[in-house]
């Protein structure tokens, strides 16, 4: 299981709640990793899926096989929604299930602008310029945003990409689509998340944000 998100939407306390992995190795963004960096940006920039499917089928999909010692893996990294999400529906088929998790937009944008972390000149993010973007925001159109615009442009291309190319790509039963705001209380929602994911809910865990002052 991995999810479609925005960063700064709640992966972290996603993650939390199923004693699930946030960001484990291999990562798709590791400070110091040169020729992982390439990559990713390659994949990002040009839409390269063929280097995202050879980096899924021999390093990152390998690695889960050897190690995963639970029935399920549920991995919750937003840096998946960099190019890497439709590839790794090419690799996986059927196997795969996907967690579309939103937060307030907002929210996102306000917890982006408090960081200082504006997505076209994050290497967390997408780039206005980035293959993979429908909207691309470049040249003029680009330079006449301000850091707020850019932030909203960011969450909304997310969904696009969500809504249009990838949630038509799986099949009924494969997605589950939930917002942050309805997993802070036990809920029939919770407990519809926990049926698809197949994992048990760490029910004291419900509520305890992390990172929620960002």
């Amino acid at each position: 299981i991995f999810t479609c998100s925005t960063g700064r939407c709640g992966t972290a306390y996603l993650a939390n709640l199923f004693d699930a992995k946030h960001e484990p190795q291999p990562k798709l963004m590791q400070e110091g990793n040169v020729a992982l960096a390439a990559m990713t940006r390659d994949v990002a920039a040009n839409g390269n899926q063929g280097a995202a499917r050879d980096y899924l089928s021999t390093v990152k999909l390998p690695h889960i096989e050897r190690t995963c010692d639970r029935r399920v893996y549920f991995e919750t990294a937003h840096t998946f929604s960099k190019g890497f999400l439709l590839p790794l529906i090419d690799v996986l088929g059927t196997r795969l299930k996907i967690i579309r998790l939103r937060r307030r937009s907002t929210d996102v944008v306000n917890s982006l602008m408090r960081l200082g972390t504006i997505p076209p000149g994050n290497a967390w993010y997408l780039r206005g310029t980035d293959a993979i973007c429908g909207d691309r925001m470049s040249g003029e159109a680009g330079a006449g945003l301000s850091d707020r615009e850019k932030c909203f442009w960011y969450v909304e291309e997310i969904e696009r990409q969500w809504s249009r190319l990838i949630k038509p790509r799986l099949s009924e039963g494969q997605w589950f689509e939930v917002n942050l705001e309805d997993m802070l209380v036990e809920s029939h929602v919770l407990r519809e998340l926990e049926a698809f994911v197949g994992l048990p809910l760490v029910r004291e865990r419900i509520g305890r944000r992390l990172n929620a002052r960002r």
